[in-house]
């Protein structure tokens, strides 16, 4: 009888707001432990209430409510809106380990993108490292990836976890590339080669590193080429052991590899980025003089200026446009009574988020690395360090913080963008985007970011997921560190504390359009993967130096391209920002039969595109794509 009383009452409690004659009642959705006779339970009441009340209970899951529901979508409301703000604080809490979450990520991606290109044997590397990633999805639950568990549960399971499930993906992207670069033809004279991947909808020009090993048949001085054409390559420090860390300038077109054979004798020349260190006349300086740093290549130039306070960045122009209004990259600290999961000014009254006197900001300079390929310097304050580097070909600028915060404090960091008075600002959301106000609901508001934020043509890409906000048009204030251990005027959320300083990285970009941003961010979250190997070859040598799997022209963005979990064949996922968009199959995946999957990689009736150019609309697939081929 209590069972079926409660029951009736989410069938009263939920009648009046539903349009259907189906209710979804969450049983087991969070912190509940599996209930062992829950089909007892609900048989018994359909044989008890269902001739009086004609409701019959069943469990399932919300997928099979909401197929249902979908027949009846003529009387379902439009509703629109935006859950944010609303948990501001784990927005920036532990970005060490929102970092580390997507580090142990990306190995994965590269690794199933390019083992479609084995066939049998990649579907085996792939399904090989499943169960590593299979624990690593447990990382979107709301007490991992937000930061908000114990501090005893993240050093004791979350990080182990997480560096465990890194080291698989890695492995696997390995004896991918061992598949693959045996099946190149290798460059006459060749001592070893190295692999490129690009797993990215982004053509990328970029630096990279890979660590080769040296022996008797492996020495430096080495040269490197790609297709017979010489690759800008130097050396990173010196001999380690057995290994030598070589750096390379590479352009790779999106979800492409590229192979480059290593060679005896020198390096040709490199293309040149520069670095400056300036007095205040503007003259060469050096130590305590340098009042000015500039670091330029053919499409960027940085410059950064001491000021009453320290170290700002003042000007960044790419390709001939300005993107800056006023210094950026300056620290800004609040005293926070708020805990893990939220700010102080979301508590009521009693808590606040206040503003406190700014931290002191950089005044030493130190030259991290000035080559040909990469130029890293330092700005150095007593509880913050600036750094900037810029690669040859690059067409973005790299910043990033070391920092931490002093406990129940949270630490911003703020980039003053050029943008025009009416300028609104967008922020990457999963799956899609979201413009956001200046102010809502809290004073200040900090909205979520998970891969990038826009305002005005630009936009900060981001290493790990932040809140950020817009005070004015233009200036945008990103959460870089918090150490909040404990809610001061209730308790919603779990205790912990975050003492140690982070590296937060971020580069700052062109992006004209949200589908820019999301492109942009996707290639600076994957980053050139670099593999060494040997020279040795296959019994047949079928794939070019160079290939591409994909493209895609529109408003829209390759999410993943990997061997099908459900079925035969290979998955192609599209994110379209808002579309339409045309994907463009290359040789390895092109011809083959093309149809519509859904999210669960199940067959659907929809009509697709024939040939190896498939047009995708939202209007018809809705905001993410799935393709299977066979």
């Amino acid at each position: 009888s209590f069972t079926d009383a409660r029951i009736d009452g989410y069938v009263t409690e939920n009648t009046p707001y539903s349009r259907t004659p189906y209710l979804f009642v969450p049983v087991g959705c969070d912190f509940q432990s599996p209930k062992q006779q829950l089909i007892d339970y609900l048989d018994g009441y359909d044989q008890r209430r269902y001739p009086d009340t004609g409701v019959w209970a069943v469990a399932a899951s919300f997928e099979d409510y909401a197929q249902l529901i979908s027949y009846w979508s003529d009387v379902l409301p439009d509703v629109s809106g935006d859950l944010a703000p609303a948990y501001m604080g784990f927005f920036g809490t532990r970005p060490g380990l929102k970092r580390a979450i997507r580090d142990a990520a990306r190995p994965f991606f590269v690794a199933e993108t390019f083992a479609t290109v084995l066939g049998d044997t990649g579907t085996g590397i792939v399904s090989g490292a499943a169960p590593e990633l299979e624990l690593l999805t447990r990382t979107d639950h709301h007490d991992f990836v937000t930061g908000t568990s114990s501090d005893d549960v993240v050093t004791s399971e979350q990080m182990p976890l997480l560096t465990a499930a890194e080291q698989t993906g890695v492995s696997a992207v390995g004896l991918v590339a061992q598949g693959i670069l045996p099946r190149i033809p290798v460059a006459p004279g060749a001592v070893a080669r190295v692999l490129a991947f690009n797993a990215s909808s982004a053509a990328v020009n970029d630096v990279a590193e890979v660590g080769v090993p040296v022996d008797s048949a492996v020495s430096l001085p080495l040269h490197a080429v790609q297709g017979g054409q010489p690759v800008p390559l130097e050396v990173v420090g010196s001999v380690t052991g057995s290994v030598v860390t070589l750096r390379l300038a590479l352009s790779v077109p999106p979800w492409s590899w590229t192979a480059v054979d290593l060679l005896p004798g020198a390096a040709p020349p490199a293309p040149a980025v520069t670095l400056a260190m300036l007095d205040a006349s503007g003259a060469p300086a050096t130590g305590n003089d340098v009042a000015r740093v500039v670091l330029s290549n053919a499409h960027v130039r940085a410059q950064l200026d001491t000021g009453a306070a320290g170290f700002a960045l003042t000007s960044l122009i790419i390709d001939g446009v300005e993107g800056l209004a006023g210094p950026s990259m300056t620290a800004s600290d609040y005293q926070d009574d708020g805990g893990l999961w939220r700010l102080g000014n979301e508590m009521g009254t009693g808590c606040t988020l206040t503003p406190l006197p700014t931290p002191s900001q950089p005044t030493t300079v130190q030259v991290l690395e000035s080559t040909a390929l990469e130029v890293r310097v330092a700005f150095v304050a007593s509880t913050y360090t600036l750094e900037a580097s810029l690669a040859a070909g690059a067409s973005a600028l790299d910043v990033a913080v070391t920092t931490g915060a002093a406990q129940a404090t949270t630490r911003t960091v703020s980039v003053a963008f050029a943008a025009s008075p009416r300028a609104t600002m967008t922020t990457s959301s999963p799956a899609g985007c979201q413009s956001r106000p200046e102010q809502h609901v809290f004073d200040p508001t900090f909205f979520p970011a998970v891969a990038w934020a826009q305002t005005g043509g630009w936009a900060v890409l981001l290493r790990q997921s932040t809140g950020v906000r817009m005070s004015t048009p233009g200036q945008m204030e990103l959460m870089a560190a918090r150490d909040a251990r404990s809610e001061q005027c209730d308790v919603m959320g779990g205790t912990g504390s975050d003492p140690d300083p982070h590296r937060i990285e971020w580069r700052i970009a062109r992006a004209a359009s949200v589908a820019d941003a999301e492109r942009a961010a996707q290639a600076y979250d994957r980053p050139l993967d670099l593999e060494p190997g040997s020279t040795q070859q296959a019994s047949t040598t079928d794939l070019p130096t160079q290939a591409s799997l994909a493209s895609i022209d529109g408003e829209a963005v390759i999410s993943a391209i990997k061997p099908a979990d459900r079925g035969v064949g290979v998955i192609l996922r599209v994110l379209l920002m808002p579309g339409p968009a045309q994907v463009h199959l290359a040789s390895s995946l092109a011809g083959r039969q093309v149809s519509v999957v859904d999210l669960a990689e199940r067959d659907l009736p929809t009509p697709v595109g024939t040939g190896n150019t498939i047009p995708l609309d939202s209007a018809v697939y809705g905001a993410i794509a799935s393709i299977r081929l066979r």
